[in-house]
């Protein structure tokens, strides 16, 4: 038997939160103040980027729709008046073409991206882990996000640190704890089926990428078409502990249909 536990924590209803959007031609000096920004944020604060062509979504104002933009997506889960504060250098800086931040319920603003990724269309995805974004960083995040064929595909980048940097060395399987960003280069397509000129982009992408990143990566943001190398990169100095954990619990390597782990032919842990 698997036996899993979960430790909760307390979260307030409402929190103050929704996409900040920039155009395109404003994403240099936006990232680099989003990067000095984040850097002194507390845990309470979460700023996340999509870089994308507006969809024709609802809360999408009407003028944006199909342009390229820059979304800076806050969530401040502390005192929404402290928050307020916070928040409002990045609000006014740019100016931005629209601020849709608000307070809000926290499952609202967890939905409200959903319909930009519906079921059955086509996806294809390669993911880095970051450290702060430097300039030659930036310059690659502008070159190639909204050098794509499909409106549909996208950049995402994930603020890190807060909690998940506190634990302890070695205290959890997966490594990139001490990363700043997660990166996601997300090829779209609402046509489905299996190919499309994106992925190649997306490939492309991931490799201009590379020597900015870490050389780790987040496990469930792997594709199937990885290989070895990419599953070890993820658990890092973890990789030979779990082989030898599947050594002794798995040595036929039955369960091999996921982002596999092979059984270590060395010494299986006691």
């Amino acid at each position: 038997m698997t036996e899993f536990e979960f430790g909760l924590h307390q979260l307030g209803r409402t929190v103050l939160a929704g996409p900040i959007l920039f155009r395109a031609e404003q994403a240099r000096e936006v990232l680099s103040f989003y990067r000095e920004f984040i850097a002194g944020a507390p845990e309470e604060l979460a700023v996340y980027l999509n870089l994308r062509t507006a969809p024709a979504l609802e809360w999408v104002p009407e003028d944006l729709r199909g342009t390229d933009v820059l979304l800076v997506i806050p969530c401040y889960s502390g005192d929404l008046d402290e928050g307020e504060a916070l928040l409002r250098p990045l609000r006014s800086f740019g100016p931005p073409a629209a601020d849709l931040v608000r307070r809000k319920p926290y499952v609202e603003h967890q939905s409200m991206f959903d319909a930009g990724v519906p079921h059955h269309w086509g996806y294809y995805w390669k993911s880095h882990y970051l450290p702060p974004l430097s300039d030659d960083a930036i310059e690659v995040l502008i070159e190639r996000s909204w050098a794509k064929n499909s409106p549909a595909s996208y950049t995402l980048l994930f603020h890190m640190g807060g909690a998940m940097a506190d634990g302890p060395g070695g205290g959890s399987a997966a490594s990139g704890r001490d990363a700043a960003h997660a990166m996601n280069i997300n090829a779209a397509w609402p046509a489905g089926g299996p190919d499309h000129a994106d992925i190649s982009w997306c490939r492309e992408y991931f490799a201009a990428m590379e020597p900015h990143a870490t050389g780790g990566v987040y496990v469930n943001f792997l594709h199937n078409d990885e290989g070895e190398a990419r599953i070890r990169a993820a658990y890092g100095k973890g990789y030979v502990r779990l082989a030898q954990i599947k050594a002794d619990y798995d040595p036929g390597n039955v369960f091999s249909s996921n982002q596999n782990i092979k059984p270590s032919t060395g010494q299986p842990a006691g």
